[in-house]
């Protein structure tokens, strides 16, 4: 076999040596070493009073109610941002595509929060969203409709979270 047969045998492996060991470093020996520790009543403060329990975690898990509602809100919040997010950002593609006057005004509205600090996105989230003063609830009461309590009811805080995360 040739050098360069050799070579372009292994470049795919060698280019993508870099990003593997990446994925193994920091995702995949985290996962196992935190499936190894879900079998032990781990101490923090001092490990060698850590001691096995075997599947005592997982009994205690599987036998609580909170768990599957806990289990059902994350199923029902990541279908939600999944599809909506899915949804909408085709619609914005094949309607940025086109070309239009307000083109370029739409873009750096639409890439304008990936610039901004998260924590600022939160805060004006919340604002928008406040009870008595919030933005959202005066178009509401403006085309007629009644005030949402949006983030403050169980009613309405997942789908909140869901419209923010979109």
């Amino acid at each position: 076999m040739s050098r360069r047969r050799l070579w372009e045998g292994l470049r795919p492996y060698v280019m993508i040596g870099p990003a593997m060991a990446g994925i193994c470093l920091f995702v995949m020996y985290p996962v196992i070493y935190l499936i190894y520790l879900s079998f032990f009543k781990y101490n923090l403060m001092n490990k060698a009073k850590s001691k096995f329990i075997g599947f005592d975690n997982y009994d205690q898990i599987f036998t609580r109610g909170d768990f599957y509602k806990a289990l059902g809100n994350t199923a029902v919040y990541t279908a939600g941002v999944v599809v909506l997010t899915m949804a909408i950002s085709l619609l914005i593609a094949v309607w940025i595509g086109k070309k239009g006057r307000l083109n370029a005004v739409v873009q750096a509205g639409i890439f304008t929060p990936h610039i901004i600090s998260i924590v600022s996105v939160s805060l004006v989230w919340l604002w928008l969203m406040e009870p008595n003063l919030g933005f959202l609830n005066y178009v509401l009461k403006g085309v007629g409709l009644p005030a949402s309590p949006w983030l403050q009811s169980s009613r309405t805080a997942m789908l909140s979270v869901i419209i923010v995360s979109v």
